[in-house]
């Protein structure tokens, strides 16, 4: 199997990519504050104190692989919640990171630092598997990973293995390095025949969404919009609009 193919068929690379980087920072949110674990609770009607292990982001180290749009977004919305934010990018963006109060630094060193790590970046040979069982062991034990971009940059059972050491404290993913057969399926009432994303479900610390990102109200009218805006300048023999493709 492989990742969906239907959430890259069409590709409109537009400036307003609001819902990626938010979905990213809730995410993050969520994971550090252990949201899959408090909402086991209430689903039993535990309503008491509960010690579970959560923390603040305000002072936290975030670290961003990744700089493009969404990457930058993202690291100015972590900011608002007063956290340092340091980023790895083989083509740094040395005038947003000044701007913004962000320090570039290589991979290992984004790795060692960050009590968050948030992934930004296109699958390519580079990227397969960014982090394995070698990098998620530079990471800061406790780390939260967040991964709202391509599944296959995560091998997922040397994440498995780092949740069930307790060396990462928690994940929230959108995509799985697996994901073709299963997300955008309806599987209810069927027996979940992968077994790696039916451990990773396991994890009290573990979020999965099936790649829904980019699924608000605003961001399907814009993909529409667009789209059909693209389609009736290829007709025309026009340009499409700048920044996106078709």
């Amino acid at each position: 199997m492989t990742e969906h193919k239907n959430s890259k068929s069409i590709q409109n690379q537009i400036d307003q990519i609001r819902w990626f980087h938010e979905f990213d920072f809730g995410g993050g949110l969520k994971a550090v504050s252990r949201e899959p674990d408090v909402e086991d609770h209430r689903r039993i009607w535990q309503f008491i104190e509960q010690q579970i292990d959560k923390v603040d982001l305000h002072g936290k180290t975030v670290g961003i692989i990744g700089t493009g749009k969404i990457g930058r977004l993202s690291a100015q919305i972590f900011k608002g919640f007063g956290t340092k934010v340091v980023a790895f990018d083989r083509h740094p963006d040395s005038e947003w990171a000044k701007s913004h109060g962000v320090e570039y630094l290589d991979l290992a060193s984004v790795l060692a630092q960050s009590d968050v790590v948030s992934l930004h970046v296109p699958l390519v040979p580079d990227t397969f598997r960014l982090l394995n069982d070698v990098t998620i062991a530079q990471m800061k034990p406790g780390v939260f990973i967040v991964n709202t971009s391509r599944g296959k940059l995560i091998d997922t059972l040397a994440l498995i293995a780092a949740l069930k050491s307790g060396h990462i404290g928690g994940v929230a993913l959108d995509v799985y390095e697996e994901e073709e057969g299963v997300f955008f399926e309806d599987l209810s009432g069927q027996i979940l025949q992968d077994d790696e994303l039916s451990r990773l479900l396991t994890f009290p610390n573990v979020l999965i969404t099936a790649h829904q990102a980019f699924l608000t109200r605003e961001a399907l009218s814009e993909i529409a919009r667009v789209s059909v805006a693209n389609i009736k300048r290829f007709a025309a023999a026009l340009p499409f609009i700048e920044g996106t493709v078709l």
